[in-house]
This record gives C-alpha cells, sequence and structure tokens, in this order.
C-alpha cells in the first residue's frame, strides 16, 4: 500500500520519474561480509518503474483502483 501523496497525477510517463541511485557498496556485502568484491561494479536503483502493462490495480490508503479505473481516470482531482 501507498499513501496518495506519493501519485504524481502530472506525470505523462514512468520515463518521466527521476530513479535516486544509491550506493553501490549496498550491494556489495553487509559490514565484514562480502558476496561481491570491493570496487565491482554494480548498480543500485532505490526502486523500479513497472511498466503499466503489468499494472493490474494500485493500492492507495485511500482505496484500490483496478487498471480499469486507472485509465479512466479514477485518480483525477474530485474523482476519489
Amino acid at each position: 500500500m501507498a499513501p496518495f501523496s506519493t501519485v504524481d497525477l502530472a506525470c505523462p510517463t514512468g520515463a518521466a520519474i527521476p530513479i535516486e541511485e544509491r550506493d553501490a557498496a549496498e550491494v556489495r556485502g553487509y559490514g565484514p561480509l562480502r558476496w561481491a568484491p570491493e570496487g565491482m561494479p554494480a548498480w543500485n536503483p532505490s526502486f523500479d518503474v513497472t511498466p503499466v502493462d503489468l499494472v493490474t490495480s494500485l493500492v492507495l490508503d485511500r482505496g484500490v483502483y483496478s487498471a480499469a479505473e486507472l485509465k479512466t481516470g479514477a485518480l483525477a482531482v474530485g474523482k476519489y
């Protein structure tokens, strides 16, 4: 579940969402434990964006919206 405040109705597509990149060291190990060599290249995005074709519903603190409801603008101002 996500809070409605995370929804950006002005964002045209997932491609427009900036994705924070975290320190690569976070995926190389933890503390003294290593599962990848120090300095090994790694990409560590803080989250990913699900392609809209794979979304079946959106679960928010204000309700659950089906893909069909989202396509008809169910989240538009005044409709939630």
